[in-house]
């Protein structure tokens, strides 16, 4: 229980260094955030659940996905709303996903990791 308590507390301390810094440079704060430099320890904690659970609730955050892409939307219109002005920055990736890596034997199957240490397997697979 002491080390949640640890925890809690630097994350609330780091939560509220990262509003004191971000919206105390910042100009025209909205009235949303204008009182977070003063905010208590509830309504910082309050904020910082608040802002994991929408990002939890996002879905799978893998990156160039749907989600991610999403999730990056998300957060530019929260620091938009912070009175700030976000900066998008799009890059090009070469995604992988993989479909079903597994190995059969007789009437098992034995699911298993990929790892690309090696070249694309085919789409008919390996027999042996």
């Amino acid at each position: 229980m002491r080390d949640k308590v640890h925890r809690r507390s630097l994350l609330v301390a780091s939560g509220r260094a990262l509003l004191a810094t971000t919206l105390g440079s910042a100009r025209n704060l909205s009235p949303r955030f204008a009182t977070a430099q003063t905010a208590s320890f509830d309504e910082v904690e309050q904020r910082l659940a608040t802002a994991i659970k929408a990002y939890d609730g996002q879905g799978n955050h893998r990156t160039a996905t749907a989600v991610d892409n999403a999730s990056a939307e998300w957060l530019a219109q929260e620091i938009g709303q912070a009175g700030l002005r976000p900066i998008l920055e799009p890059f090009t990736v070469m995604r992988i996903d993989p479909l079903s890596c597994h190995l059969c034997v007789a009437d098992r199957r034995i699911e298993g990791v990929p790892l690309f240490d090696a070249p694309f397997t085919g789409a008919d697979g390996i027999h042996g």
